[in-house]
């Protein structure tokens, strides 16, 4: 999985999706995974409410998705760094 498919759970998920990533916890056992619920704990600390975190989602998160994957195959300093694991 490429890693900017891993922002789309925090780009597109709805308000009450992000909040309850962010309950979860990071974990350990997962880096990735833990890295998306540490950001959504970011996420809710700095868009407490739906309509903050619909614009700091449509406002920075969905351009950086759409940037990472444009520059999918340019390289890992490109932004298209794979996830360890997958192909």
């Amino acid at each position: 999985m490429p890693a900017w498919a891993w922002l789309n759970r925090l780009a597109h998920g709805f308000a009450a999706e992000v909040r309850a990533l962010a309950a979860e916890g990071a974990s350990l056992d997962d880096h990735w995974d833990g890295a998306i619920r540490f950001l959504a704990g970011e996420l809710v600390a700095r868009a407490p409410d739906d309509r903050s975190m619909a614009t700091l989602q449509r406002d920075a998160l969905v351009p950086l998705e759409l940037a990472m994957a444009a520059r999918r195959g340019r390289g890992r300093d490109a932004g298209a760094a794979r996830v360890p694991g997958y192909r």
